[in-house]
């Protein structure tokens, strides 16, 4: 149990500092052998976080192997909702707060910190007390539809700046449709200021 502890702890500060390890004892240990090379290990795939089983294995001078039930916890503090959040809002720091728990119980990307959640849309509508995660998150708008925007069209050796209508809400990085003054409607791309870049 203590090879097998001592392996745990070594894994697991790949995912966190702080761990807190329990592990079950064998149900029967009368059919191993003395051994003086003990080395622990994880069935192929797993990793030391969560519930687990840790095997233990004996390299000399008899070879036989165990397998323990092992629950590997890491306390510490995670992003959760305050309240009922609809899918498109943008997150201020009075929606969201830090609740205490288990990490090792929650999805890997769930955040640990408000600062990466502030200014970030909702995908979709979320619960109060729900933690956010990663993938629940997308870039904040930097076009609006209706805005009118500022297009710079960039080519070999020139750049012309012109403006239109957006058709539709995009990110920094995101296509958005543009209506020119001309009535032509041209795709571009969302920048961080709020403009739009066309490249040819």
């Amino acid at each position: 149990m203590q090879v097998a502890r001592d392996f745990l702890q070594r894994e697991a500060r790949r995912f966190a500092e702080h761990v807190e390890i329990s592990i079950h004892p064998p149900e029967d240990t009368a059919r191993l052998s003395d051994c003086s090379d003990l080395e622990a290990f994880l069935p192929p795939g797993k990793r030391a976080w969560g519930r687990l089983l840790v095997g233990v294995r004996c390299r000399w001078p008899v070879e036989w192997s165990v397998f323990l039930q092992a629950r590997v916890m890491a306390p510490g503090d995670y992003v959760a909702t305050r309240r009922s959040l609809r899918a498109g809002q943008t997150l201020s720091a009075e929606d969201i707060e830090l609740r205490q728990g288990d990490l090792a119980d929650l999805p890997d990307d769930t955040l640990i910190d408000t600062a990466l959640a502030i200014g970030q849309r909702l995908r979709h509508t979320v619960t109060p007390g729900q933690p956010i995660r990663q993938d629940m998150l997308q870039p904040p708008l930097a076009i609006r539809q209706g805005e009118t925007v500022r297009i710079i069209v960039r080519g070999a050796g020139f750049q012309v700046i012109s403006s239109g209508v957006a058709l539709n809400d995009a990110a920094a990085g995101e296509r958005v449709r543009l209506r020119m003054e001309s009535g032509k409607t041209v795709q571009a791309t969302a920048t961080p200021d709020g403009r739009a870049a066309l490249g040819f």
